[in-house]
Protein backbone atom coordinates (compact mmCIF):
# COMPACT_ATOMS: atom_id res chain seq x y z
CA UNK A 1 0.00 0.00 0.00
CA UNK A 2 2.84 2.37 0.86
CA UNK A 3 4.51 1.57 -2.46
CA UNK A 4 1.35 2.41 -4.38
CA UNK A 5 1.02 5.70 -2.53
CA UNK A 6 4.66 6.49 -3.26
CA UNK A 7 4.21 5.75 -6.97
CA UNK A 8 1.09 7.89 -7.16
CA UNK A 9 2.95 10.72 -5.45
CA UNK A 10 5.84 10.43 -7.92
CA UNK A 11 3.48 10.49 -10.88
CA UNK A 12 1.73 13.57 -9.52
CA UNK A 13 5.07 15.38 -9.07
CA UNK A 14 6.19 14.46 -12.59
CA UNK A 15 2.91 15.69 -14.11
CA UNK A 16 3.14 18.96 -12.19
CA UNK A 17 6.72 19.47 -13.39
CA UNK A 18 5.75 18.82 -17.03
CA UNK A 19 2.80 21.24 -16.89
CA UNK A 20 4.92 23.91 -15.19
CA UNK A 21 7.74 23.51 -17.74
CA UNK A 22 5.34 23.69 -20.70
CA UNK A 23 3.62 26.75 -19.24
CA UNK A 24 6.96 28.49 -18.79
CA UNK A 25 7.93 27.67 -22.36
CA UNK A 26 4.68 29.15 -23.65
CA UNK A 27 5.19 32.23 -21.52
CA UNK A 28 8.71 32.63 -22.90
CA UNK A 29 7.37 32.52 -26.46
CA UNK A 30 4.81 35.23 -25.72
CA UNK A 31 7.41 37.32 -23.94
CA UNK A 32 9.73 36.92 -26.91
CA UNK A 33 7.06 38.19 -29.27
CA UNK A 34 5.98 41.33 -27.48
CA UNK A 35 8.34 42.27 -24.65
CA UNK A 36 12.08 42.59 -24.29
CA UNK A 37 13.97 43.20 -21.06
CA UNK A 38 16.62 45.75 -22.04
CA UNK A 39 18.11 46.08 -18.57
CA UNK A 40 17.03 45.95 -14.94
CA UNK A 41 14.98 49.14 -15.25
CA UNK A 42 13.71 49.14 -18.83
CA UNK A 43 11.43 46.84 -20.80
CA UNK A 44 10.41 47.38 -24.41
CA UNK A 45 6.83 46.47 -25.22
CA UNK A 46 5.56 46.38 -28.79
CA UNK A 47 2.68 44.97 -30.82
CA UNK A 48 3.42 41.78 -32.72
CA UNK A 49 1.83 40.49 -35.93
CA UNK A 50 2.69 36.90 -36.86
CA UNK A 51 2.67 37.50 -40.62
CA UNK A 52 2.32 40.24 -43.21
CA UNK A 53 -1.23 38.98 -43.86
CA UNK A 54 -2.12 39.32 -40.17
CA UNK A 55 -0.82 42.89 -40.19
CA UNK A 56 -2.77 43.81 -43.33
CA UNK A 57 -6.04 42.78 -41.64
CA UNK A 58 -5.87 45.89 -39.43
CA UNK A 59 -6.56 48.10 -42.45
CA UNK A 60 -10.12 46.75 -42.58
CA UNK A 61 -10.61 45.93 -38.90
CA UNK A 62 -9.21 48.38 -36.34
CA UNK A 63 -10.58 46.25 -33.49
CA UNK A 64 -7.59 43.94 -34.02
CA UNK A 65 -5.32 46.70 -32.70
CA UNK A 66 -7.47 47.27 -29.64
CA UNK A 67 -7.61 43.53 -28.91
CA UNK A 68 -3.83 43.30 -29.06
CA UNK A 69 -3.47 46.32 -26.79
CA UNK A 70 -5.90 44.88 -24.25
CA UNK A 71 -3.93 41.64 -24.10
CA UNK A 72 -0.75 43.59 -23.49
CA UNK A 73 -1.51 46.03 -20.71
CA UNK A 74 1.96 47.59 -20.56
CA UNK A 75 2.00 48.65 -24.22
CA UNK A 76 2.17 52.41 -24.86
CA UNK A 77 1.43 53.45 -28.42
CA UNK A 78 3.11 56.37 -30.13
CA UNK A 79 -0.34 57.97 -30.49
CA UNK A 80 -0.84 57.84 -26.73
CA UNK A 81 2.53 59.52 -26.29
CA UNK A 82 1.56 62.25 -28.77
CA UNK A 83 -1.82 62.87 -27.15
CA UNK A 84 -0.27 63.17 -23.70
CA UNK A 85 2.78 65.13 -24.80
CA UNK A 86 4.56 67.02 -22.07
CA UNK A 87 7.61 68.83 -23.42
CA UNK A 88 9.79 68.25 -20.34
CA UNK A 89 8.78 64.70 -19.45
CA UNK A 90 8.71 63.45 -23.04
CA UNK A 91 12.05 65.04 -23.88
CA UNK A 92 13.59 62.88 -21.16
CA UNK A 93 12.14 59.82 -22.91
CA UNK A 94 13.55 60.86 -26.28
CA UNK A 95 10.19 62.07 -27.61
CA UNK A 96 9.90 65.27 -29.61
CA UNK A 97 7.11 67.72 -30.32
CA UNK A 98 7.77 66.99 -33.99
CA UNK A 99 6.47 63.45 -33.39
CA UNK A 100 2.99 64.94 -33.77
CA UNK A 101 3.78 64.49 -37.47
CA UNK A 102 2.66 60.86 -37.02
CA UNK A 103 -0.79 61.85 -35.76
CA UNK A 104 -2.21 62.21 -39.29
CA UNK A 105 -1.00 58.76 -40.39
CA UNK A 106 -4.13 56.75 -39.59
CA UNK A 107 -3.41 53.48 -37.80
CA UNK A 108 0.39 53.89 -37.94
CA UNK A 109 0.88 55.71 -34.60
CA UNK A 110 -1.56 53.25 -33.01
CA UNK A 111 0.53 50.19 -33.88
CA UNK A 112 3.96 51.74 -33.26
CA UNK A 113 5.26 51.89 -29.71
CA UNK A 114 6.95 54.96 -28.22
CA UNK A 115 10.19 53.90 -29.97
CA UNK A 116 8.26 53.85 -33.27
CA UNK A 117 8.71 50.07 -33.51
CA UNK A 118 6.38 47.18 -34.38
CA UNK A 119 7.06 43.48 -35.00
CA UNK A 120 5.73 42.01 -38.26
CA UNK A 121 6.62 38.42 -39.10
CA UNK A 122 10.25 37.82 -38.22
CA UNK A 123 11.21 41.48 -38.21
CA UNK A 124 11.32 44.36 -35.75
CA UNK A 125 10.57 47.47 -37.80
CA UNK A 126 11.15 51.12 -36.89
CA UNK A 127 9.44 53.82 -38.98
CA UNK A 128 11.20 57.20 -38.80
CA UNK A 129 9.21 59.83 -40.69
CA UNK A 130 11.69 62.55 -39.71
CA UNK A 131 14.54 60.95 -41.63
CA UNK A 132 12.22 59.18 -44.12
CA UNK A 133 13.79 55.83 -43.30
CA UNK A 134 12.53 52.43 -42.20
CA UNK A 135 14.99 50.41 -40.12
CA UNK A 136 14.62 46.64 -39.87
CA UNK A 137 16.16 44.12 -37.48
CA UNK A 138 15.52 40.38 -37.70
CA UNK A 139 13.88 39.19 -34.50
CA UNK A 140 16.65 36.62 -34.01
CA UNK A 141 18.80 39.65 -33.11
CA UNK A 142 16.17 40.98 -30.70
CA UNK A 143 18.78 41.52 -27.98
CA UNK A 144 19.96 44.44 -30.17
CA UNK A 145 16.59 46.20 -29.83
CA UNK A 146 18.23 49.22 -28.20
CA UNK A 147 20.39 49.79 -31.28
CA UNK A 148 17.26 49.78 -33.42
CA UNK A 149 15.41 52.16 -31.09
CA UNK A 150 18.39 54.54 -31.14
CA UNK A 151 18.89 54.16 -34.93
CA UNK A 152 22.43 52.90 -34.48
CA UNK A 153 23.51 52.66 -38.11
CA UNK A 154 26.86 51.09 -37.18
CA UNK A 155 25.02 47.86 -36.32
CA UNK A 156 25.49 45.65 -39.38
CA UNK A 157 22.34 43.67 -38.58
CA UNK A 158 20.10 46.72 -39.06
CA UNK A 159 18.75 47.04 -42.62
CA UNK A 160 17.86 50.46 -44.02
CA UNK A 161 14.95 51.18 -46.34
CA UNK A 162 13.24 54.36 -47.50
CA UNK A 163 9.70 55.30 -46.47
CA UNK A 164 8.98 55.23 -50.23
CA UNK A 165 9.91 51.53 -50.36
CA UNK A 166 7.28 48.79 -50.16
CA UNK A 167 9.23 47.33 -47.25
CA UNK A 168 7.19 44.23 -46.38
CA UNK A 169 7.15 43.04 -50.00
CA UNK A 170 10.89 43.64 -50.32
CA UNK A 171 11.57 41.67 -47.14
CA UNK A 172 9.47 38.78 -48.45
CA UNK A 173 11.68 38.77 -51.54
CA UNK A 174 14.87 38.63 -49.50
CA UNK A 175 15.98 42.25 -49.75
CA UNK A 176 18.39 43.52 -47.09
CA UNK A 177 17.91 47.25 -47.69
CA UNK A 178 17.06 49.84 -50.35
CA UNK A 179 20.41 49.61 -52.16
CA UNK A 180 20.12 47.35 -55.21
CA UNK A 181 16.68 46.19 -54.08
CA UNK A 182 13.94 45.99 -56.67
CA UNK A 183 10.41 44.65 -56.44
CA UNK A 184 10.14 41.47 -58.47
CA UNK A 185 7.62 38.76 -59.15
CA UNK A 186 4.58 38.51 -61.40
CA UNK A 187 3.73 42.22 -61.14
CA UNK A 188 5.96 44.87 -62.72
CA UNK A 189 3.66 47.83 -62.03
CA UNK A 190 5.65 51.00 -61.31
CA UNK A 191 5.03 53.09 -58.21
CA UNK A 192 3.29 56.47 -58.20
CA UNK A 193 5.27 59.67 -57.88
CA UNK A 194 5.38 60.43 -54.13
CA UNK A 195 4.30 64.03 -54.68
CA UNK A 196 4.13 66.52 -51.84
CA UNK A 197 1.67 67.11 -49.05
CA UNK A 198 -0.56 70.05 -49.98
CA UNK A 199 -2.00 72.44 -47.39
CA UNK A 200 -4.55 75.18 -48.02
CA UNK A 201 -5.89 77.95 -45.79
CA UNK A 202 -9.02 80.11 -46.05
CA UNK A 203 -9.94 82.94 -43.65
CA UNK A 204 -13.16 84.37 -42.26
CA UNK A 205 -11.86 87.67 -40.93
CA UNK A 206 -8.86 87.77 -38.62
CA UNK A 207 -10.16 85.46 -35.89
CA UNK A 208 -11.39 82.39 -37.77
CA UNK A 209 -10.02 80.19 -40.52
CA UNK A 210 -9.87 76.62 -41.73
CA UNK A 211 -6.90 74.56 -42.81
CA UNK A 212 -7.24 71.80 -45.39
CA UNK A 213 -4.83 69.14 -46.53
CA UNK A 214 -4.47 66.44 -49.16
CA UNK A 215 -1.61 63.96 -49.26
CA UNK A 216 -0.33 60.62 -50.49
CA UNK A 217 1.38 59.38 -47.33
CA UNK A 218 4.28 56.93 -47.50
CA UNK A 219 5.73 55.20 -44.46
CA UNK A 220 7.32 51.99 -45.77
CA UNK A 221 4.78 49.68 -44.13
CA UNK A 222 1.87 52.09 -44.54
CA UNK A 223 0.66 53.92 -47.68
CA UNK A 224 -2.44 56.10 -47.67
CA UNK A 225 -4.45 58.83 -49.38
CA UNK A 226 -6.08 61.43 -47.15
CA UNK A 227 -8.11 64.62 -47.48
CA UNK A 228 -9.07 66.64 -44.39
CA UNK A 229 -10.34 70.01 -43.17
CA UNK A 230 -10.01 71.57 -39.71
CA UNK A 231 -11.66 74.68 -38.21
CA UNK A 232 -9.47 77.03 -36.16
CA UNK A 233 -9.81 80.22 -34.12
CA UNK A 234 -7.21 82.78 -33.15
CA UNK A 235 -6.66 83.58 -29.50
CA UNK A 236 -3.65 85.22 -27.81
CA UNK A 237 -1.96 85.28 -31.21
CA UNK A 238 -2.16 81.49 -31.61
CA UNK A 239 -4.41 79.41 -33.89
CA UNK A 240 -6.36 76.81 -31.90
CA UNK A 241 -8.74 74.03 -32.95
CA UNK A 242 -12.32 75.41 -32.94
CA UNK A 243 -15.36 73.29 -32.14
CA UNK A 244 -17.91 75.82 -33.39
CA UNK A 245 -19.56 75.91 -36.81
CA UNK A 246 -19.28 73.12 -39.37
CA UNK A 247 -16.93 71.90 -42.10
CA UNK A 248 -17.28 69.68 -45.18
CA UNK A 249 -15.05 67.99 -47.71
CA UNK A 250 -16.48 66.80 -51.04
CA UNK A 251 -14.08 64.35 -52.64
CA UNK A 252 -13.61 62.45 -55.87
CA UNK A 253 -10.69 60.12 -56.47
CA UNK A 254 -9.35 57.51 -58.85
CA UNK A 255 -6.44 55.29 -57.84
CA UNK A 256 -4.83 51.92 -58.42
CA UNK A 257 -2.61 49.97 -56.06
CA UNK A 258 0.34 48.16 -57.59
CA UNK A 259 -0.85 44.82 -58.94
CA UNK A 260 -4.45 45.79 -58.08
CA UNK A 261 -7.55 47.13 -59.83
CA UNK A 262 -8.58 50.72 -60.52
CA UNK A 263 -10.88 52.18 -57.87
CA UNK A 264 -13.17 55.22 -58.24
CA UNK A 265 -14.72 56.85 -55.18
CA UNK A 266 -16.64 60.04 -54.46
CA UNK A 267 -18.74 61.43 -51.68
CA UNK A 268 -19.23 64.13 -49.03
CA UNK A 269 -18.11 64.17 -45.40
CA UNK A 270 -19.58 66.89 -43.14
CA UNK A 271 -19.07 67.41 -39.43
CA UNK A 272 -20.29 69.86 -36.82
CA UNK A 273 -17.28 71.31 -35.09
CA UNK A 274 -13.56 70.84 -35.40
CA UNK A 275 -12.69 68.67 -38.38
CA UNK A 276 -13.72 66.26 -41.12
CA UNK A 277 -11.56 63.87 -43.07
CA UNK A 278 -11.68 60.93 -45.46
CA UNK A 279 -9.08 58.26 -46.19
CA UNK A 280 -9.97 56.43 -49.43
CA UNK A 281 -6.89 54.20 -49.39
CA UNK A 282 -4.59 52.63 -46.79
CA UNK A 283 -2.42 49.54 -47.24
CA UNK A 284 1.10 48.15 -47.07
CA UNK A 285 1.14 48.26 -50.90
CA UNK A 286 2.18 51.36 -52.83
CA UNK A 287 -0.11 53.03 -55.32
CA UNK A 288 0.61 52.84 -59.05
CA UNK A 289 -1.26 56.08 -59.72
CA UNK A 290 -3.80 58.39 -58.08
CA UNK A 291 -5.86 61.52 -58.72
CA UNK A 292 -7.87 63.15 -55.94
CA UNK A 293 -9.96 66.32 -56.07
CA UNK A 294 -11.41 67.92 -52.94
CA UNK A 295 -13.86 70.79 -52.45
CA UNK A 296 -13.59 72.31 -48.96
CA UNK A 297 -16.41 74.27 -47.32
CA UNK A 298 -16.67 75.71 -43.82
CA UNK A 299 -18.24 78.39 -41.67
CA UNK A 300 -14.64 79.56 -41.17
CA UNK A 301 -13.73 80.54 -44.75
CA UNK A 302 -14.48 80.51 -48.46
CA UNK A 303 -14.78 77.43 -50.66
CA UNK A 304 -11.53 75.97 -52.04
CA UNK A 305 -11.17 73.32 -54.78
CA UNK A 306 -7.86 71.52 -55.23
CA UNK A 307 -6.46 68.41 -57.00
CA UNK A 308 -3.40 66.23 -56.42
CA UNK A 309 -2.04 63.58 -58.81
CA UNK A 310 0.77 61.07 -58.88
Amino acid sequence: MKLKKFNIYKIFVMLFAIVTFYGCQQEDVLQEQSDLALNNDTKASFLSFDTKSDYEKVFSDNSIIENKKSMQGDFTSLMSTIENFDSEKNARKGQRLEDTLYADYGILPQILNRDKIVKIGNYLIKVDLHTETVLVLESKHREQYKDLAESNMTNENIMTFSTDDEVLTLLEQGATGSVNSRLSGLCDDPAADPGKEREYVSYDGSKRRYKAKMAYQRAGIYFSLITKIKNQKRKWGVWWSDGSGWCCVTYGCTFKARCGSTVIQNGVICRNGRKAHYRPYSSSIRLQFYTMTSIYNSTHGDEITRTITG
